[in-house]
């Protein structure tokens, strides 16, 4: 009693630590790489966003240094220009002046954004002219040097910006900027005192920070010029260091150490620095945009948190697949065994499993099995075949030795009969078919003697299409003398119709196809000759409006004594295959475009170097 297929399986159960060497295997070359291919892609993704988020931030601090660098220098562009005006001299009489204060009061007005007062003061600090009237007659001092934070020269005037500490209860003292007032045919000193409002700028400043970056402008002298609302509600000195281990030369490094406003971690800097331009030097002024690196990071966070919960994922999906690794493996393989078994045992292929096979080497395994097998009956096939043709050469030999002579006595003395005048017209009639039939067998010794021993080709170049036309010809002679046929339809599209071949052969083999075709479809059918280039090959292919083949006959149409027409002798074509295969192409039957059969012979244009194989 055979074993059942199952118990091929029954080894592989047993084989436990299998599919724990596959568990180790699959998790160390499935998951190690996968987890290093995420840390890598999280690396680089991280440093790419943080080069972003860099240049970002000094992209930002430069603009806002930019706009801050063309306010400030049309304030002290006005400053100066506004203390030369000759309204000014009215200012060497000594005594409260109201053309100046309504002057001063007016450029108030207009440019009340940037302005909370302006003051004229003399060398004893005592305002002479204001644009509030309230302040005439106060004692003001002018601001101390060491507060000095720009001074600008231009054509017109020299002024001063100067940065006093914030006043009690002020978050952000305003600055002050001082024109010095020159006075004709007077020896007294008069100076422009501007208290500029900071408010613009903080405005600008906030609008820039957002809700997570800090922003803040600085003198050459490391000290807060206007800093946006995160940073002016600590009430810090101006003096303060902003980040501590900050150095105003190393503001332009993508990350400080230390955090902002004392805070834990690390803090990114843009840096935008003041340029010179056509109409003053430069502010000396550098604006910081500051970002804590964790908020900066937040997306790459989140993101890190994704790729550990797949990376998860990916070990618990790796754990699963690899635990029945093994049984994906050994079913398919234990199905295919059984099958190897069977036809071993009885000479029978088993159907397709059923078994579901995810690997493509297991395909191709059991596909190279089933073309084994069938490679193995197509050899046994043609071995019969040639079996066939070795009884078939020794019977055409005794044919030809044993009949051939009868044959020729028997058409010999039908002739001889036929002379006599004696005969009446049965008589002579009778004469006539042992002549005809004895030809026939005479032609069928003939073919079987082709058939056993076909004569070698003699190459030569042959157009393909001119034998076609002249086969045409010829076989519309022959069919007009059987009761007529329709002419031969040719649709000659090959570019290159020459072959090597031996036009004698081809021609008979043509002749053959024709034949068949004209007696499959009758004198009213349609039969067609088609020509194709395919490569190096030349496609020849004669179709037919008969009825077509007989199911399963294509196949064994080329066998000797299979026809597929009743009463043929079944040689015919395969004569015509041994012609073929001797000029190294291959011929085909199958059905065409008209609805009856269709013969296409492939013939190479070259002859291969080495002899072809001639089946006998």
């Amino acid at each position: 009693m055979p074993r059942r297929p199952d118990s091929l399986v029954k080894p592989f159960k047993r084989t436990l630590p299998l599919r724990h060497a596959l568990l180790a295997a699959f998790l160390l070359l499935g998951f190690l790489p996968a987890a290093v291919f995420s840390w890598l892609s999280f690396s680089r993704t991280r440093d790419a966003m943080t080069t972003g988020i860099a240049g970002s931030l000094a992209a930002q601090a430069q603009t806002l240094q930019s706009d801050i660098d063309a306010t400030m220098t049309e304030r002290l562009q006005n400053a100066a220009a506004w203390s030369r005006s000759e309204l000014m001299q009215d200012l060497r009489l000594g005594d409260v002046d109201k053309r100046v204060s309504s002057y001063l009061s007016g450029l108030e007005s207009e440019y009340g954004d940037f302005y909370r007062t302006l003051d004229c003061v003399d060398d004893r600090g005592t305002v002479i002219a204001s644009s509030d009237p309230r302040r005439i007659g106060l004692a003001r001092r002018l601001p101390d040097a060491g507060r000095l934070s720009v001074e600008a020269g231009a054509a017109d005037g020299n002024a001063r910006l100067y940065l006093p500490p914030a006043g009690p209860g002020e978050a952000q003292a305003p600055l002050v900027i001082v024109a010095d007032i020159p006075l004709s045919y007077s020896s007294a000193r008069m100076h422009l005192l501007l208290d500029f409002d900071v408010t613009g700028l903080q405005r600008l400043l906030d609008a820039a920070a957002g809700d997570h970056r800090a922003v803040v402008v600085v003198d050459g002298r490391g000290r807060r010029v206007v800093a946006s609302g995160e940073l002016r509600g600590r009430r810090a000195p101006a003096d303060a260091p902003l980040l501590p281990g900050l150095r105003l030369e190393d503001a332009g490094q993508l990350r400080v150490a230390s955090g902002l406003g004392g805070q834990p971690g690390a803090t990114m800097v843009g840096r935008g620095v003041s340029r010179r331009t056509s109409r003053l030097p430069s502010l000396g002024w550098t604006t910081l945009v500051l970002e804590p690196e964790a908020r900066a990071l937040e997306p790459v966070s989140r993101m890190a948190a994704i790729f550990e919960g797949l990376l998860l994922a990916v070990l618990l999906a790796a754990f699963a697949f690899a635990w029945w690794f093994a049984a994906a493996i050994a079913r398919p393989i234990a199905a295919l065994t059984a099958s190897t078994r069977r036809y071993r045992r009885e000479g029978l292929v088993a159907p397709a499993s059923d078994v579901p096979v995810r690997f493509d080497e297991i395909e191709v395994l059991e596909r190279g099995f089933r073309e084994m097998v069938a490679a193995e009956k197509q050899y046994t096939r043609e071995l019969v075949r040639r079996s066939k043709m070795t009884m078939l050469g020794e019977l055409a030999a005794v044919l030809a030795h044993e009949v051939r002579t009868p044959l020729g006595i028997l058409r010999s003395s039908a002739q001889i009969l036929q002379r006599n005048r004696g005969l009446s017209g049965e008589e002579r009639e009778l004469t006539t078919f042992i002549e005809s039939e004895t030809e026939r067998l005479n032609r069928l010794v003939s073919t079987m003697l082709d058939l056993a021993r076909p004569p070698m080709p003699s190459f030569v170049p042959c157009d393909m299409h001119e034998l076609l036309v002249r086969c045409a010809h010829m076989h519309e002679l022959r069919r007009a003398g059987a009761g007529g046929q329709r002419p031969v339809e040719t649709r000659l599209a090959a570019a290159d119709p020459v072959v090597e071949g031996d036009p004698e052969q081809l021609m008979q083999v043509v002749f053959n196809l024709l034949n068949n075709a004209a007696e499959a479809c009758g004198p009213d059918g349609i039969v067609r000759l088609e020509t194709a280039d395919d490569g190096d090959h030349l496609l020849v292919r004669c179709v037919d409006s008969g009825p077509g083949l007989p199911a399963g006959l294509a196949e064994r149409l080329f066998e000797p004594f299979v026809s597929g027409r009743e009463g043929g002798v079944g040689l015919g074509l395969a004569v015509a295959r041994q012609i073929v295969v001797a000029h190294g192409g291959d011929i085909e039957a199958g059905t065409g475009e008209l609805g009856g059969a269709s013969f296409s012979l492939r013939l190479p244009r070259r002859r291969s170097h080495k002899n072809p194989e001639i089946d006998r």
